[in-house]
């Protein structure tokens, strides 16, 4: 069993957990209906609950980890949310938990699986750069099942050296797999570049092989670094990573030959997003859809932003974020909007860097927040990626905020000048760099 959502750690000293998580679902209850969520409470230890909530159906917004449950084994509970303590109390008699899986609904019920089970769970999450050695060692384990398909050490992965990963890191996603004891058992990476996701060191330790990890760590590394299109390559020795692959979707589309022995085999994956016709629409802005678009703005700031910047400085811009600052802005850039059966879902604009031909900046990228993760992001940006303002550039920037900045990563833009941090204006500015001859 899956379990995918966003993770908080919180303490469990005088009880105080149940008034944390309770905001934190009150938080989230923001943002959805409370029939679309599920909470997960696992991994207490002397003193800490990790607590994880998500969606019944897709991902919310921001999930950033995903738990391997046991399959089987779970006691359901029914009951009212009034009585939720009185609830816990009678399943606490029989002895402590190893997870708890909670919903919800608006008429004051509620419904709980748990479970004792003395399985450890597994969990998928960004690694860190205090993780990347214990990663290479994985790698350099995991590998040589690789190396004896050829006889002999001298293969790539087995050659990689601590900065090479590191730049990978610093440039890409690397995603952990991790056990109960904090044991990272399996990593795979990616990269962004122009629309396709590139996915290589897929891997899993020797010990856990058979039982579908790698299959899982594909599929959410392709969810961190959602895309048009993935591309991945192994050697036509390695049969087990070819099957693996084209089960998930894969098809090959290439073969090169590095010498006589190894020759390499490129697999893709086409994942086009797409919407019905009668559901969302992209079109050049309007005079009419100041008003909209203003108030979509504020909206999104008020419910995105506000997580990662302090409230007295969002307000600050929502109150600057008026119809007639809209209209303004799309005076001087190609300004669009998306729209689902006449509503404005999402918007965004284009136009020049200072006044420059050859460069030209991104503005005003937005979508309700309800309709976050739908891809609509993507389908805005594709199509800012076919104006001509885009087409003439060889650069193209976005001041990017906080929030977004992940998203854009996942778009193929990158850290302007390498710089990380957010500038006086409270904004990150990343590019992308295009041949333009």
């Amino acid at each position: 069993m899956l379990f995918t959502g966003i993770t908080r750690t919180f303490s469990t000293e005088n009880e105080q957990q149940y008034e944390t998580i309770g905001a934190f679902w009150a938080e989230m209850e923001n943002k959805y209906d409370c029939t679309r969520l599920r909470g997960l409470g696992y991994n207490w230890t002397p003193g800490t609950i990790e607590y994880v909530i998500g969606l019944t159906d897709g991902y919310a917004e921001g999930s950033d980890c995903t738990v391997i449950l046991p399959d089987e084994g779970w006691t359901e509970v029914r009951g009212r949310t009034e009585n939720l303590g009185h609830i816990y109390d009678g399943i606490y008699k029989d002895g402590a938990l190893s997870y708890e899986i909670e919903t919800f609904d608006p008429d004051g019920n509620c419904r709980i699986l748990y479970s004792r089970s003395p399985e450890g769970y597994k969990k998928i999450c960004r690694a860190t750069e205090k993780d990347l050695d214990e990663i290479l060692k994985l790698q350099y384990l995991a590998y040589q099942s690789e190396a004896a398909l050829f006889g002999t050490d001298d293969i790539p992965p087995l050659k990689q050296t601590i900065e090479e990963v590191a730049e990978e890191y610093r440039r890409g996603t690397i995603l952990k797999m991790v056990t109960k004891d904090g044991r990272i058992i399996g990593s795979v990476r990616a990269h962004a570049q122009n629309g396709t996701v590139y996915i290589g060191k897929l891997m899993v330790h020797p010990d856990y092989r058979g039982c579908g990890l790698g299959s899982t760590l594909l599929s959410e590394i392709e969810r961190y670094c959602s895309g048009l299109r993935y591309e991945l390559f192994t050697s036509t020795r390695s049969t087990d990573n070819i099957r693996l692959y084209r089960k998930a979707g894969y098809e090959i589309f290439d073969q090169r030959a590095v010498d006589d022995k190894l020759v390499f085999v490129y697999l893709e994956k086409n994942k086009p997003f797409f919407f019905e016709e009668e559901i969302m629409n992209i079109r050049r802005f309007e005079e009419q859809d100041a008003k909209a678009v203003s108030e979509l703005i504020r909206k999104t700031i008020r419910i995105s932003n506000t997580k990662d910047y302090p409230i007295e400085l969002m307000e600050q811009l929502i109150e600057a974020e008026t119809p007639e600052h809209v209209l303004e802005r799309a005076s001087w850039t190609h300004f669009y909007v998306a729209e689902e059966q006449d509503n404005i879902i999402g918007c965004g604009a284009i136009g020049p860097y200072w006044g420059k031909e050859d460069e030209s900046s991104l503005f005003t990228i937005f979508v309700l927040p309800e309709y976050q993760g739908k891809g609509i992001g993507r389908a805005i940006i594709d199509t800012l990626e076919k104006d001509e303002f885009f087409l003439r550039a060889k650069r193209i920037e976005i001041p990017a905020s906080i929030t977004g900045v992940p998203f854009y990563l996942k778009m193929g833009y990158n850290y302007k000048n390498g710089i990380t941090e957010p500038d006086e204006e409270h904004l990150i500015r990343l590019e992308k760099r295009r041949d333009v001859r």
